[in-house]
């Protein structure tokens, strides 16, 4: 996806990608990038089952044909 957007907007995403991560790091209480990592694995999770259903409705309901 990254290399998509690249392509399409330019080496310029990559300091908008940069600041945007940052912002939501600090609004979400993390501190650091180290910190987040893993927090969003399926295994981190109780259920992997219902991550699993979760990031698939999220995929369903954020899909929008470019047609």
């Amino acid at each position: 996806m990254m290399a998509s957007s690249l392509l399409r907007n330019g080496p310029d995403r990559l300091r908008a990608t940069a600041q945007g991560l940052q912002v939501w790091l600090a609004s979400n209480g993390y501190e650091s990038l180290e910190q987040a990592n893993g927090s969003f694995s399926q295994q981190a999770v109780g259920d992997p089952s219902a991550f699993e259903r979760s990031n698939y409705m999220r995929t369903l309901i954020s899909y929008s044909p470019e047609w």
